[in-house]
């Protein structure tokens, strides 16, 4: 019995190291999937918010009309331009980006652990949608 004790914490204290993630890694996406080049160029690329739909309304407010998305090699920066819609929002937000298939099958990207459904992704055309609808062309 003590034998068969030893092997199962021994087991588990394996399974717990094994499971634990290294706070120091970033998500880096597939070279090697055909989406990334779409959305990040040569290395970096620059998309120019042009729409956003709510409730299938079009609509795009004034302070949304220079609104960027930048994405690299697994980082993205969310620039709200020289005018937020909202007091208190951050002007400029940045994190990790990664593709991933939702639970219901839909391509995805996620923007700091966001899901976005992919409506949309060709050279030029960029549209996500997270309750509302965005949608971005190159810069």
């Amino acid at each position: 019995m003590l034998k068969t004790l030893k092997k199962l914490s021994i087991l588990l204290l394996a399974i717990a190291f094994t499971g634990c993630d290294n706070d120091d890694s970033k998500l880096t996406p597939a070279p090697d999937d055909p989406r990334t080049p779409l959305l990040i160029g040569s290395g970096t690329k620059v998309w120019k918010l042009v729409n956003t739909r709510v409730l299938d309304i079009d609509e795009l407010k004034e302070c949304e009309e220079d609104n960027t998305l930048t994405f690299n090699g697994g980082e993205f920066v969310d620039d709200n331009g020289s005018v937020a819609c909202l007091e208190d929002n951050d002007r400029v937000f940045s994190g990790e980006w990664d593709f991933r298939i939702g639970n219901d099958g839909q391509d995805q990207i996620t923007l700091s652990l966001i899901p976005y459904d992919i409506l949309e992704l060709t050279e030029s055309s960029l549209k996500i949608k997270y309750i509302v609808e965005y949608h971005y062309v190159p810069q």
